[in-house]
């Protein structure tokens, strides 16, 4: 599944915002929660990854009613959002736009992000990438792969 920072966030049948961010536990990598908010400035709503339907078809996120659903995440966890750098060997590369989860694990598998929206998306597996520095995806010195 993927989740793009800025796709519409629907829960049952209505608009109920934008992603604005994930929370990922660093030391397992699986995906707690997702963050969406309605309007700048609103603050954020956060609900468990439980809650996502995965739909490949569709570039909207549908939630579901869980119960506990509102509950926060007990270890504790990074946020990711569209703010975050990628950085290579030192340098900036680019921002993160969107995060590829593993459907059965729930894991991290994968980061795409591009320096300008008009230039092509990269792509780091998850196993390539160090979540220790805040604000900051370090990925390795190894070329990444090109996403469509």
């Amino acid at each position: 599944m993927q989740l793009r920072f800025g796709a519409h966030v629907l829960e049952h049948g209505y608009h109920v915002g934008r992603l604005s961010g994930i929370d990922v536990d660093p030391a397992t990598r699986s995906v707690l929660q997702i963050a969406f908010c309605n309007h700048a400035g609103s603050p954020e709503e956060t609900r468990p990854l439980d809650t996502v339907k995965f739909d490949h078809l569709r570039d909207e996120i549908d939630l579901h009613l869980v119960a506990g659903a509102r509950t926060p995440p007990a270890t504790k966890s990074i946020r990711l959002t569209d703010a975050t750098q990628l950085v290579q060997a030192g340098h900036p590369i680019g921002q993160l736009s969107e995060v590829e989860v593993a459907a059965d694990t729930r894991a991290l598998s994968a980061v795409f992000g591009r320096k300008h929206w008009w230039t092509h998306q990269l792509r780091f597996e998850a196993a390539a990438v160090d979540l220790s520095v805040p604000g900051e995806i370090r990925v390795s010195a190894a070329a990444p792969s090109r996403a469509a």
